[in-house]
């Protein structure tokens, strides 16, 4: 599998509410409550983990997996985290999980198809797992394989899926009830330079100003508005039952 890049602790510090929409999207998909064991999928810093864990007001068993030693650092403690690949959760006990979660971090599995059984394998009966990630061919998907790659020190090869390849990868693996979907999921921002400095940190860019500011004309639809300045983002939504 391929680690995400390395973002800046100040990202997701300085602007917790970029990612509102794409989150809340998540989770709408999903039935929250209390008592329940939830995976959080390639849980980076447990942006995810830490908004469910506030939903249920702490009572939820919150497992994160992230392979990345610098990200797993950064998880509350009142989650456990684990250092698995995402398409061997070894930790993870069979049946043991309600509800499984991954926010844009299924492209970095080398094995899509063996990340998928392994979700399956962990949920328990009538268990749900919902998650969202970059749509192939998407301006989205070529702005982190070609201008995060380049302009980032660990580079982005993700490996994105279609709609219609989602679909089947989760049917495949045993999945009922798969629903699919394409959201606009804009992330928003105060203004230009604040949406500048958090994609600055998010994806480790070293980068100048001039540099973003073409590379997010080129692939990314941004405006500024009366209510402030958003990004265009756009990510596939999908939800299996098992």
């Amino acid at each position: 599998m391929s680690l995400p890049t390395i973002s800046e602790p100040s990202a997701m510090r300085d602007f917790p509410e970029a990612r509102r929409v794409e989150l809340d999207q998540l989770l709408a998909l999903v039935t929250l409550f209390p008592g329940m064991t939830v995976l959080d999928l390639q849980a980076a810093g447990g942006f995810v983990a830490d908004e469910v864990h506030r939903i249920l007001a702490g009572q939820v068993q919150c497992l994160c997996i992230e392979p990345s030693a610098v990200l797993r650092a950064r998880i509350n403690p009142v989650h456990q985290a684990f250092a698995d690949s995402v398409d061997h959760l070894q930790s993870i006990r069979d049946r043991s999980c309600d509800l499984v979660l991954g926010l844009a971090g299924l492209h970095h599995s080398a094995l899509i198809a063996r990340t998928l059984a392994e979700v399956y394998r962990v949920l328990r009966p009538d268990g749900v797992f919902a998650v969202c990630d970059i749509e192939a061919q998407s301006p989205i998907a070529k702005w982190l394989n070609e201008f995060v790659n380049v302009h980032s020190p660990q580079g982005h090869r993700g490996k994105f899926l279609s709609a219609q390849e989602l679909q089947s990868a989760l049917s495949a693996t045993g999945f009922k009830g798969v629903e699919v979907a394409r959201r606009e999921v804009p992330w928003r921002f105060g203004d230009e330079r604040a949406a500048q400095n958090f994609l600055r940190g998010l994806f480790g860019l070293r980068c100048d100003s001039a540099q973003l500011k073409i590379g997010m004309a080129e692939y990314l639809e941004c405006a500024t508005l009366p209510t402030g300045y958003t990004v265009g983002w756009s990510l596939l939504y999908a939800r299996g039952i098992k």
